[in-house]
């Protein structure tokens, strides 16, 4: 019987986010066949199945930190300074304290890596899902250009799904690596039960991804769930593997008990009020880091700029 294992998909860690995409189109287009496959540069990937079922989506992105911190690479040698530890995937220690990458990269090579391997193990064509890949999600997305691109719209207006999955939800609150939360604009109850049934647990607040975007636009039931990854953004990142491997089957589940279901939306506006009351400075702080990421400028000052944004939010009970 086949198990998944993350460490053979491990060698996802070293590809930059341009030559990565290059790699998935490549295995799309054998897979999914070429017609089904749209790719806008820097923008996103689109795979569907032409089956008739009404089948969900998974969803992830293409970036990591790493992308935006170390622009002139073409490639990492990530995959090379790993070690397992008690049955987490890290970097060595020695990797820690070299002060080269920003991460590690599981936010979302993950995620990745769980399409890639459901992909691989679905049985008949038409038990493939359909596929997103985003480009740039760690400093704001590009998902209402790909939807809009004229050379994309096309494959939109055909996805035939209920349910989009976009699988880059971190650790945050539970030692259970189990974690999904719903997009920001979007609740059910009854998937709220299918999920927890299958083991997964509510995040404390909506999902922070591209998937709010995907929401928004596409008006399409959406929830983001554990890609088995905590400590994201930093040299400590890791990735459960046995949680990584539950969480594929537990997945695949999902998708089996959504098929051809409908969710519409129940509006919690108590969760959204909540969360944001509770959240919304720490979401902030999070999205300021990432975003300096993004400039050029050197480690020492975006250091600076970060422990000076730190210390006024702390003054003033922010965090």
């Amino acid at each position: 019987m086949h198990t998944p294992d993350f460490r053979n998909y491990a060698y996802l860690l070293d590809f930059s986010q341009k030559n990565l995409a290059n790699f998935l189109v490549k295995k799309l287009e054998k897979i999914y066949k070429k017609d089904n496959v749209c790719f806008i540069e820097n923008v996103g990937i689109i795979a569907l199945n032409p089956s008739a079922n009404t089948k969900s989506t998974l969803i992830t992105h293409l970036d990591t930190i790493n992308t935006h911190r170390l622009k002139t690479l073409e490639n990492y040698n990530i995959s090379e300074n790993l070690v397992n530890n008690n049955g987490f995937l890290e970097f060595s220690e020695k990797t820690k304290h070299d002060n080269y990458y920003s991460c590690v990269g599981f936010d979302d090579r993950s995620g990745v890596a769980t399409c890639l391997e459901i992909i691989n193990q679905s049985e008949t064509k038409a038990a493939l899902p359909n596929i997103i890949f985003c480009f740039n999600e760690e400093i704001g997305g590009t998902v209402p250009e790909f939807v809009t691109n004229k050379i994309a719209k096309p494959f939109f207006e055909k996805l035939k799904t209920n349910l989009l999955i976009e699988i880059d939800t971190p650790n945050v609150s539970t030692e259970t690596f189990r974690e999904f939360g719903f997009a920001y604009k979007f609740y059910n109850e009854n998937l709220k039960t299918i999920c927890e049934n299958l083991g997964y647990i509510e995040h404390s607040g909506p999902a922070i991804t591209d998937i709010n975007d995907f929401n928004n636009i596409l008006s399409i039931p959406a929830i983001s769930v554990s890609a088995s990854y905590d400590k994201e953004h930093s040299v400590h990142e890791r990735l459960g593997l046995d949680e990584w491997t539950d969480n594929i089957a537990r997945l695949e589940k999902l998708m089996e008990i959504t098929e051809n279901k409908e969710f519409k939306n129940n509006n919690r506006d108590i969760y959204l009020s909540d969360y944001y009351d509770e959240n919304i400075y720490l979401s902030l702080f999070d999205e300021m880091e990432s975003l300096l990421y993004s400039y050029e400028i050197d480690e020492q000052m975006n250091d600076e700029i970060m422990n000076f944004i730190y210390e006024k939010f702390m003054e003033n009970n922010l965090l």
